[in-house]
């Protein structure tokens, strides 16, 4: 297959729709504290989540919407690329069966990298995500902070974990189905 620049840039809106489909899966489908509830319910649009919170905590959950509202902005983005693409194609079938493979390629290759990343660091992976988000540097609290008892590092650790699995069987489910239909249609 001709490797252009287009179907590139395509690959990589596939890895990030992959990528934000498990995160917003998983966001909506874990468990989660009353807190935690009332912080997710705000992030949502409801109404600010109470408690004995500082203002500079607020600040933090202040950015912490802006940009989860940012994230699922990107996910639509991509959600409508993804199935523009698929709905304009739908004719060269082979085409399709190519994007799909090596977009589920170059999914488990980044989500596999990712994942590596984290396992090895987390804290720097953590860090890393809060100095690009959040570069006035509001995220930072002492360990016995009401925030940071409510959202401790292992609950971004096991929401982390569960998001890349989740995202790494996405993106081998993709790529197994390009891979099976490549060999059913016998075509490269």
């Amino acid at each position: 297959m001709k490797c252009d620049g287009l179907k590139i840039i395509f690959w990589i809106f596939i890895f990030l729709f992959i990528l934000l489909s498990s995160y917003e899966i998983v966001l909506r489908t874990n468990s989660y504290t009353i807190e935690q509830e009332k912080w997710l319910n705000y992030f949502a649009g409801g109404n600010n989540a109470d408690g004995e919170y500082t203002s500079l905590e607020f600040s933090h959950m202040e950015d912490v919407k802006r940009v989860m509202n940012g994230v699922d902005y990107i996910f639509y983005i991509c959600l409508i690329l993804v199935l523009g693409v698929g709905l304009y194609y739908k004719k060269d079938k082979k085409l399709l069966i190519n994007l799909s493979y090596y977009g589920g390629l170059v999914s488990v290759g980044g989500i596999v990298l990712l994942l590596l990343i984290i396992l090895v660091s987390f804290n720097f992976f953590f860090a890393v995500f809060h100095q690009i988000f959040f570069p006035q540097g509001n995220w930072q609290f002492p360990a016995n902070s009401l925030l940071i008892q409510t959202f401790p590092l292992d609950f971004f650790t096991g929401l982390s974990v569960k998001i890349f699995l989740l995202a790494l069987v996405l993106g081998l489910v993709l790529w197994g189905a390009g891979y099976y239909l490549r060999k059913k249609i016998k075509f490269r």
